[in-house]
């Protein structure tokens, strides 16, 4: 490309004449221009300095000329590399256009490939979880601590084991060497979890069979590695049997250490209140003179004694011999007493004997637990380390019961061992069941011993002076023979029906004693007066039935006193009423009895006897039975029986009178209104009450 010419350009100033005209111009404006040639002189002076100035500036801006240029290079470069890289987009884009139009085959084929890989992930995860032992597994078993962690490996372990004995049973190991080499590696796993936990458990059992420690606490401590023992006795049968035994041979010597020293103690507290003196027809000077009697006109007739009157004289913690009272706590609930408090006080034979069998049925019920949960159902006999207790028991039973006189005492047992019976048939253990026959036995011929010394002593006083001239005695033998009835009664229904046969027997004996003594007694106190026989019966029938339906026992005896007490109160109305109204009764029973009719005269006589003496004799029986009955329930029954029959007989008289006009129109004032008579009757009855 050709440049342009440069056109000439005249800058002389020769042309220039007129000077004033340009003084004006903006460059010329401030210079004094006097000539042309001045004019001239100044503006190439000017021109110079202008060209200097120029010259001085493109040097100066000779680097940003550069600088620019050399940008300008950099920008057309940066333009050539978006150019290429714009055009590489363009063929990315047209690239990526490409893959979109075969992105559905593309998706089609992804999701035939994940439907595959899903069809085969489950059977090869769980393949490769049930052969795979993870490292920590391995270090647990090799070295790790014992505790859960150790368990949870070892269930892990057990799984893998049965995964592989699975592929090995159904043939598919042949076809999978993984399976082959694993087997190796889970024997000795297993090798050394068996190994180690034998060594784990037994040091544990070694610590239970210390002395002087709470086995119960470490055993519930050991139950939480049940699952070990379980393991290993799969595993190893014969390293768990020696567990077993091991724990067996450990805890023989302590159960029988620690229940030897229970029984001594429990010997060295025992005390036995009740003696030879305490059958029921003993007799008992020391009782007799603590027995305060209320003060009425003659003892010989009170049934009502205090409580204390049948107990022992020494009266301890007011033991009552024949009541059952409050033995029935050690029956109703587990009475185990503690070696301290036996080691401070003492205990009756009844409270020993319970003490001791309770903490053994306690004893075998939590060995029973212990072993069902370690152990499971893997120790065939889970007495045994307890098989030599009831040994020892044998001998204190051998040596106490055998000289006891506590015939309530002795059913007490009897119904405690009915009850250890059943809480061990309710976990199904019938060791001790020829254990319990043989106490059961030495406790009934005791017993059947005792029943016999309690008739024969009834027997033998029933002339006894003692007795006799003491006045309250046959009214303690019937107190005791009440209470001891009615204890029998109401513990008879806990023991088994053999025992209960044979007390039924006894008691049917005991009973015929108890009448004849009580009928002897009588016929001696109606030698002095024959009321005082159906007196002294009434009392006595009537403590006995009123203790029995105390009791609330309902029973043969029951039903035989009440007869008796019934036929004895009917005989005594009749007398009683006899004795005051007498002169009535006789003239009605001739009359009943078609005998000679009374005149006239004995009829006058008879009303105006009763019409003077009538109030006295009603107020004398009311007297007489207070006197004879301290029971005012008694009492209060009996005059209303005989002032019922009174105003009978009184109507009927008065009835015989008026069949007579002749005697009952002239008696008219004296004859007393039967309405009076019953208006009386109520008063007095009401006093009583």
């Amino acid at each position: 490309m050709e440049e342009d010419p440069v056109p000439d350009i005249d800058i002389s100033l020769s042309s220039v004449t007129d000077v004033d005209q340009y003084k004006s111009h903006e460059i010329l404006k401030d210079l004094h221009l006097t000539s042309p040639d001045n004019i001239k002189e100044e503006l190439e002076s000017r021109a110079e300095a202008v060209k200097a100035d120029l010259l001085k500036y493109y040097t100066n801006q000779f680097p940003v000329v550069v600088k620019l240029h050399g940008a300008m290079q950099g920008a057309l470069g940066t333009l050539s590399r978006l150019e290429v890289h714009t055009e590489q987009l363009k063929k990315n884009l047209d690239a990526m256009q490409e893959e979109v139009q075969q992105l559905p085959q593309k998706t089609a084929s992804v999701k035939h490939k994940a439907k595959n890989l899903q069809t085969i992930e489950e059977p090869l995860g769980t393949y490769l979880e049930g052969l795979v032992v993870p490292p920590s597994l391995i270090r647990c078993i090799v070295e790790g601590k014992i505790d859960e962690s150790f368990l949870q490996h070892i269930e892990h372990l057990e799984s893998i084991r049965k995964t592989i004995a699975g592929y090995l049973a159904s043939g598919k190991a042949e076809s999978m060497p993984s399976v082959n080499d694993m087997i190796p590696i889970i024997q000795m796993l297993q090798t050394k979890a068996v190994t180690r936990s034998r060594q784990f458990l037994l040091e544990k059992i070694q610590k239970i069979s210390k002395p002087n420690t709470n086995i119960q606490i470490l055993q519930q401590t050991l139950i939480k590695y049940s699952p070990l023992y379980s393991y290993v006795y799969h595993r190893t049968p014969s390293i768990g049997k020696q567990i077993m035994k091991y724990y067996v041979v450990s805890m023989l010597p302590i159960y029988h250490h620690y229940f030897s020293n229970y029984i001594q103690i429990m010997s060295n507290a025992m005390i036995d209140p009740v003696t030879r003196g305490d059958l029921l027809g003993a007799t008992q000077d020391k009782v007799l003179a603590s027995i305060q009697t209320t003060a009425l006109p003659n003892a010989s007739h009170t049934s009502s004694l205090p409580a204390s009157s049948i107990a022992r004289a020494d009266n301890s913690a007011s033991f009552n011999v024949f009541s059952l009272g409050r033995r029935r706590d050690i029956i109703d609930r587990k009475y185990i007493i503690t070696s301290t408090l036996a080691k401070q006080k003492k205990f009756k034979l009844t409270e020993i004997f319970a003490s001791l069998y309770w903490l053994l049925i306690c004893s075998i019920l939590g060995e029973h637990n212990f072993q069902t949960s370690m152990f499971g159902v893997y120790l065939p006999d889970k007495l045994q380390p307890l098989k030599d207790i009831p040994g020892l028991y044998l001998v204190e039973v051998s040596q106490k019961i055998p000289h006891t006189y506590d015939c309530i005492g002795l059913i007490v047992l009897l119904c405690i061992i009915e009850k250890c019976k059943k809480s061990l048939m309710s976990v199904n253990i019938s060791s001790l069941d020829s254990h319990f026959a043989t106490v059961t036995m030495t406790i009934a011929r005791r017993m059947d011993e005792l029943m016999n010394l309690h008739i024969q002593s009834i027997n033998q006083n029933k002339s006894s002076h003692n007795l006799n001239q003491s006045g309250v005695g046959p009214h303690i033998v019937t107190r005791r023979y009440a209470e001891f009835v009615a204890s029998v009664h109401t513990l008879i229904n806990q023991i088994d029906s053999v025992h209960q046969s044979r007390i039924t027997s006894k008691l049917a004996q005991l009973q015929t004693s108890i009448i004849q003594f009580l009928d002897h007694h009588a016929f001696q106190q109606q030698q002095q007066q024959t009321i005082n026989g159906a007196v002294f019966l009434i009392n006595n029938y009537d403590l006995i039935v009123s203790l029995l339906k105390e009791h609330d026992i309902s029973s043969v005896d029951l039903t035989s006193f009440e007869a008796l007490k019934k036929h004895q109160i009917s005989s005594f109305v009749d007398v009683e009423a006899g004795k005051y109204f007498k002169d009535i009764n006789s003239v009605l029973g001739s009359f009943t009895y078609q005998q000679t009719p009374a005149s006239n005269d004995i009829l006058r006589r008879i009303a105006k006897d009763f019409s003077l003496n009538w109030k006295k004799s009603l107020s004398a029986i009311q007297r007489d039975i207070m006197f004879y009955f301290s029971s005012f329930t008694l009492g209060g029954h009996l005059l209303k029986l005989i002032y019922t029959q009174v105003l009978y007989s009184y109507k009927r008289f008065i009835d015989l009178l008026e069949e007579r006009p002749g005697v009952y129109n002239e008696l008219g004032q004296v004859l007393v209104s039967l309405s009076v008579v019953t208006e009386t009757v109520k008063a007095y009855q009401a006093e009583l009450n």
